[in-house]
């Protein structure tokens, strides 16, 4: 029709059956591991895709976990990162934006949570055009710092 519904079969009912829109994208934040070093920093690359293109841009905000608490095997903002705290946009008919995060070199041996200390990209939402894919790790991008201490 002229809104860009299909129709179904409509010579089996007699009437007319329209097919919703094409669900929206799924926006899926990734991980990747580095290795922390003893002084200085280096920038991970955290990826979030999109399962297939669209049409529009999307928009993602989000930001690091703190870990004021001090949780063994979470990395803590200010002593392991630089804090992060914003919004990305993966722009119409592409599938791939990286968040680039700052990882603080130290001489400290920290407690391995699974392989390093993690450190948490918290997707606090996602543009109405999209849907965030919670199924892969709860929805949440991940580094994973190894401690070479």
């Amino acid at each position: 029709d002229a809104n860009g519904a299909t129709a179904l079969n409509p010579a089996a009912t007699g009437r007319q059956v329209f097919r919703s829109e094409e669900a929206p994208p799924l926006v899926t934040p990734g991980g990747v591991v580095v290795t922390e070093g003893d002084y200085g920093s280096q920038v991970a690359l955290v990826p979030i895709t999109l399962d297939r293109p669209h049409d529009e841009p999307i928009s993602i905000s989000g930001m690091t976990f703190a870990n004021a608490g001090g949780l063994a095997g979470v990395a803590t903002a200010g002593s392991d990162f630089v804090p992060l705290t914003g919004s990305v946009t993966i722009p119409a008919g592409q599938t791939l934006v990286q968040v680039p995060i700052t990882v603080l070199g130290d001489t400290v041996i920290e407690t391995p949570l699974l392989f390093g200390e993690w450190l948490i990209l918290q997707v606090t939402g996602v543009s109405p055009n999209a849907t965030l894919d919670t199924s892969t790790f709860f929805g949440v991008g991940l580094v994973i710092i190894v401690d070479d201490d």
